[in-house]
C-alpha cells in the first residue's frame, strides 16, 4: 500500500473528492472577492465622474505620435524597394562542422 492510499483511507474520502471540494471553495472565495472588487472599482468609477475632469483616451496625441512613424517606416520601405537605400537581410549563416 502507498503512502497516497494509506493516507486517503485514513481520512474516509478518496484524494480526488477532497481536491474538488477545496477546489469548490476557492471558486466561492474568488468569486466573492471579485463581485467585492467589481463593486468597489464600479463605486469609484461613479464618484469620479461626478466631477468635471476629462477622462479618457487622447486619440489627437496618439495620432501626432503614430503619424510620423509611420510615414518614416512607408518612406524607408520605399527607398529600399527603389533601391535608393541598401538593405540586406540574410538569416544566420550555418555553422560548418
Amino acid at each position: 500500500m502507498t503512502i497516497r492510499q494509506s493516507s486517503a483511507r485514513s481520512h474516509g474520502t478518496p484524494p480526488l473528492r477532497r481536491r474538488i471540494r477545496r477546489c469548490r471553495a476557492t471558486v466561492r472565495f474568488w468569486r466573492h472577492r471579485g463581485r467585492a472588487a467589481a463593486t468597489e472599482w464600479n463605486r469609484r468609477m461613479l464618484a469620479e465622474a461626478a466631477d468635471d475632469t476629462r477622462r479618457g483616451t487622447r486619440w489627437g496625441r496618439s495620432a501626432a505620435v503614430l503619424l510620423p512613424a509611420a510615414l518614416g517606416v512607408g518612406a524607408l520601405g520605399a527607398s529600399i524597394a527603389t533601391g535608393a537605400l541598401a538593405a540586406s537581410f540574410n538569416g544566420p549563416t550555418p555553422r560548418s562542422p
